[in-house]
């Protein structure tokens, strides 16, 4: 939802939470990830979005073993 250019403010009533957790929880990605920005976070996605090793995609994936 961020990535997708949603506020805080925007976000919270979509999962039901105070805005406060949602800043906290933001914060708290972006620290462990090192960025400051919603555009890094979007090139961060991004990346992480374009491997081919993402559970769920087709191929193989680091949890579920190989397709088929």
């Amino acid at each position: 939802m961020w990535r997708a250019g949603m506020s805080t403010r925007e976000i919270a009533p979509r999962l039901v939470v105070p805005v406060r957790t949602v800043e906290n929880h933001l914060y708290r990605i972006n620290t462990r990830l090192g960025i400051s920005s919603r555009a890094e976070l979007a090139d961060v996605l991004g990346d992480y979005r374009d491997r081919p090793d993402r559970v769920g995609d087709e191929g193989t994936s680091e949890l579920s073993g190989p397709a088929g």
